[in-house]
């Protein structure tokens, strides 16, 4: 048996395999996101051992005695996380997540002072990486980086809970900015320009090895025999991969969680960033990967089921017969591929009194679907090309999503059994190769195909003109953005004592 714990944003999941293939059992446990400020995205790092210990207590009830058979334990999670420990090891400040865009400034003059830090690093600086935090922390939290000590991601500061070691892995090192991704080895340099030491930073191993051992403190709070040996795991998007058997060059997925992903895996290191992708370093030995990375991926339809007050089933069920959708830009909170914008935001265009909110759903349904289509065309540019992808992640569990990612990329698509629990599935399979119990190509094998999503040929023109239009929507939309964000520091003083006809 073995466990995998999947650390992602809205929530944690873990994962009971038997032999890294068949799940016995799994539990998700919801996580809080806070934004103290707009454009700001915190977790408290706490959360992340407590939904742990909540998610395994939950799957023991569920499976039984078979849960104290486990073999190993592997581990995956959300990307570039800012995370300060002081030297006891004791979290300074919420952890600052992916898609918080406060570091814009920062990221500029990263740019500014390393043209070719994209090179090094396989991707441009961006506020959503964790260097350019560090750079806003060192200029408005500079007591709290004084304070510093440790640097770790959401994963390792789980794996530290489990056996006492600050350790992570190559494609998470890739995601801080402070790594040189082709020679798998933390840059001195970059360190150097993000404030730090080397020392603050934990030890790179490949995902496929032990971290370290269960404690015996964590394996009371998890039921588990102490001593079960921890892989070291890797960034979510990376050990989805894994769960989904794209470990060999060429090989591709399409993610789509709370971001999203098209994942590609590449035998070496291929920096794009004039397409605004990133190459990164891959969770298992010898391997990278190249991914265009989309900040808002089935997000955008939990926002907006949230804000009309309805499930997202519900709407996705009105969203089928909609009639006609208005052009929705999906960026809640920024976007990366292919704009590498943290300014721009989301928005409807040609809503009128015969709008539905079905329609409003469909629209969100097929901006996702033409955000996917941005990401495809930047991988094609950088002449990268991939072919009936599997999708892993929540969003996969629509039909209706599935769909219409089929018609807008012209390709057929996969929903693979257990599509939802790709992370955590693949957090088991590195648990099972850390353990020696097999070999990496022997446990990670794709899975079976629930079901397949053949594009409709009648869609294709429609889309066409549609993709046109959302293309065209964001051009337009870009310098209002930009000119909102830099007003967006004013005050506002609502008229006061105004009457009904004053307003109307």
């Amino acid at each position: 048996m073995y466990l995998g714990i999947d650390i992602g944003t809205s929530a944690v999941k873990v994962l009971l395999t038997e032999d890294g293939q068949a799940t016995l059992g799994s539990a998700s446990v919801p996580l809080t996101t806070r934004s103290p400020q707009p454009g700001w995205s915190e977790q408290d790092a706490g959360s992340w051992w407590t939904a742990v210990v909540d998610g395994c207590r939950q799957l023991r009830g569920s499976v039984g005695d078979v849960f104290g058979a486990v073999r190993g334990i592997g581990l995956s999670g959300q990307m570039h996380a800012a995370l300060c420990l002081d030297a006891r090891l004791a979290p300074l400040c919420p952890a600052i997540l992916w898609n918080d865009n406060r570091a814009v400034d920062e990221s500029a003059a990263m740019e500014r002072a390393s043209p070719g830090l994209a090179r090094i690093c396989g991707v441009p600086p961006l506020p959503g990486f964790t260097a350019p935090k560090l750079l806003w922390l060192r200029e408005h939290e500079p007591d709290i980086l004084a304070r510093t000590a440790h640097i770790l991601g959401a994963k390792d500061f789980v794996a530290l809970k489990l056996h006492g070691r600050r350790v992570t892995d190559m494609c998470d090192a890739s995601g801080m900015l402070l790594l040189d991704v082709a020679a798998r080895a933390w840059s001195p340099d970059l360190i150097d320009a993000a404030g730090i030491s080397m020392a603050m930073l934990p030890a790179l191993h490949e995902g496929t090895d032990v971290g370290g051992a269960l404690t015996s403190m964590a394996a009371a709070e998890l039921g588990l025999p102490a001593g079960l040996p921890v892989a070291v795991g890797g960034g979510d998007v990376a050990v989805g991969a894994v769960g989904a058997g794209v470990i060999h060059d060429g090989t591709a997925l399409l993610s789509l969680g709370t971001s999203g992903q098209i994942f590609v895996a590449t035998s070496g290191f291929r920096p794009a960033p004039a397409q605004m992708l990133h190459a990164f370093a891959h969770c298992i030995p010898g391997m990278w990967s190249q991914m265009a990375a989309l900040l808002n991926g089935a997000r955008p339809l939990a926002w907006f089921a949230e804000i009309a007050g309805v499930p997202v089933g519900t709407l996705l069920v009105e969203a089928e017969s909609a009639s006609h959708p208005p052009l929705f830009l999906p960026y809640l909170t920024g976007e990366r591929t292919p704009h590498g914008d943290p300014r721009i935001r989301g928005g409807f265009y040609g809503l009128d009194n015969a709008t539905t909110r079905g329609d409003m759903m469909r629209g969100v349904v097929e901006a996702v679907a033409y955000s996917f289509a941005d990401a495809a065309a930047a991988l094609r540019a950088a002449d990268t090309s991939f072919a009936d992808p599997l999708v892993v992640g929540g969003g996969a569990r629509s039909d209706l999503m599935l769909q219409t990612l089929a018609d807008v990329l012209g390709t057929q698509v996969h929903r693979g059994a257990g599509a939802e629990t790709g992370p955590a599935l693949g957090a088991a399979r590195l648990a099972m190769v850390a353990a020696g119990a097999a070999g990496l190509d022997e446990v990670a094998r794709p899975p079976a195909i629930a079901r397949s999503f053949e594009p409709n040929g009648k869609a294709a023109d429609y889309h066409a003109g549609r993709l046109d239009l959302f293309r065209a929507f964001y051009r337009t939309a870009k310098p209002l953005a930009d000119q909102a964000a830099s007003t967006r520091s004013g005050s506002f003083a609502p008229v006061m004592n105004a009457t009904a006809s004053d307003i109307v």
